[in-house]
This record gives C-alpha cells, sequence and structure tokens, in this order.
C-alpha cells in the first residue's frame, strides 16, 4: 500500500481493536456510534444518521479541520462503509479524503495485518495517539490527535 504525498490516516474503530492492530502511522478516533457489531450504515438509517451526526459534529471543529487543511485524509473502519460516510463529511468541508474500499476486514482478506503482515506492535508512541471519547469536553484531545497524525505522516 502507498499512501499518498502528506498522508493522514484516521482509524475510526474501538480503542481496544485499535490496540490490538493497527496501521503503523495511523491515529485512533473511535466514534461512539460504531464498534465491530454495529449495522452498516447503508443498510440502516438509525446507523447512517447516528454516525453522519457524530461525524458531522467531529469535523465543525476549526482545529481540527485546520490541522487536516493540505492533507490527504485516508479514513479506516470495520467494513469500510463508516469510512465513506466519513469520507464525505470531509469532502463536504473541504478537505481531500478517501476511504479503504472494504476497511480492515480487506485488509485481514489480503492478509496485509497481524502476523502475515503488517506489524505496528513496534511503532513510536506519538504514532499510536488515542483518542478515547469524541465529544464536546474531548475536542483538544481529538485537535491534539489530528496534529498528531499530520505530523507522523508530514515528510517536512
Amino acid at each position: 500500500m502507498v499512501l499518498r504525498p502528506l498522508c493522514c490516516v484516521l482509524d475510526l474503530r474501538t480503542a481496544g481493536d485499535f490496540g490490538t492492530w493497527h496501521l503503523p502511522g495511523s491515529v485512533n478516533i473511535p466514534l461512539h456510534s460504531l464498534d465491530s457489531h454495529t449495522a452498516k450504515p447503508f443498510s440502516d438509517a438509525d446507523v447512517l444518521e447516528a454516525q453522519w451526526l457524530e461525524l458531522e459534529a467531529l469535523f465543525s471543529n476549526a482545529d481540527v479541520l485546520g490541522k487536516l487543511s493540505g492533507h490527504n485524509v485516508l479514513m479506516l473502519c470495520y467494513h469500510g462503509d463508516t469510512a465513506r460516510v466519513a469520507s464525505s463529511v470531509l469532502r463536504a468541508k473541504g478537505i481531500a479524503a478517501d476511504s479503504l474500499r472494504g476497511g480492515y476486514q480487506a485488509l485481514k482478506d489480503h492478509l496485509l495485518w497481524g502476523s502475515n503482515g503488517v506489524e505496528s506492535n513496534k511503532m513510536g508512541k506519538a504514532a499510536s495517539a488515542t483518542v478515547e471519547a469524541v465529544d464536546a469536553a474531548a475536542e483538544d484531545a481529538v485537535v491534539a490527535a489530528v496534529e498528531t497524525a499530520v505530523v507522523v505522516t508530514d515528510p517536512r
């Protein structure tokens, strides 16, 4: 997998799943409306609404958008659909964003994670920053996590 220049990788899975395995350099911003058993947003209107509202609130923060501006953002989730929603929210705000079709399940299916692929347990502390919650009280943490993602992936 080759990332675009100035790429920022944001992982929307739970902190526990992120801690088990994640792409090197990715930053965890777990959504309250997402876990490994959540229905896909395009098959459940209630899930789509909950995720859209949560992502809209998250990416309405001017500091977060400022940190992401000028970077290519790659959104990741379990099966790819929530990441598609997230990339749509970011694109509507003028941020270059993409999602990985099939999410982490696609990486697993293609043997690109765990013992058969990338080992992420050797990452530095800055690259494995985790944001535990995304709500009004955690805005500073989200800004810091996005800043970490930008710093980790910026070659300058």
